[in-house]
């Protein structure tokens, strides 16, 4: 054999286990699709699955979140014109104003809902002469925050969802739901 055809030879089996590799990872990447779309499709959804949402989405996500838990009435304000609330809805005849915030769930400062975001709903709330607030976020909370919110009057009700808990009773809500059908 000639060098030339060793060559080409060395280079032609390089590409064929780069393209074996490559299939391979399109298999597994379509195995994985698949089964996400077969999990999407029945409803159950994981904390990662909100991660993808733009924050918009997030909100959009949030109000159906809400109509399975039993509100209505659901709008979901302009992104320019919210005022410190995503969302205006009812239940039992009862205005909540909701603050949606999107996070990555860790313990990084930065993704959590800390005091001030508390406040800033509590005040478009106490302005709108509403006492029924609620907090959904994809991340989790800060001790303050929950403790600030322990501490509120009696007359304001704030519930609030972290990322974990809020998969949770989406995935239940939806569960149910589909028994119902």
């Amino acid at each position: 054999m000639n060098i030339e055809f060793k060559l080409a030879y060395s280079i032609l089996l390089l590409y064929a286990a780069f393209l074996i590799k490559k299939t391979y990872s399109y298999i597994k990447l379509r195995e994985f699709y698949i089964s996400n779309i077969k999990r999407l499709k029945q409803g159950i959804i994981k904390v990662e699955d909100l991660h993808e949402l733009t924050p918009t989405e997030f909100e959009h996500w949030c109000g159906s979140f809400l109509d399975k838990e039993g509100f209505y009435n659901i709008y979901v304000t302009p992104d320019s014109l919210d005022g410190e609330k995503d969302i205006i809805c009812k239940k039992s005849n009862e205005i909540y104003y909701v603050e949606c915030k999107k996070f990555i769930l860790n313990q990084a400062v930065q993704y959590q809902i800390d005091i001030e975001i508390v406040k800033q709903l509590i005040g478009s709330m106490v302005s709108d002469n509403v006492t029924n607030g609620i907090i959904i976020t994809s991340g989790i909370f800060t001790k303050e925050a929950i403790n600030y919110i322990k501490t509120l009057p009696k007359l304001y009700k704030i519930i609030t969802y972290n990322g974990e808990n809020l998969v949770t009773d989406y995935n239940t809500a939806n569960n149910l739901l589909l028994c119902e059908q």
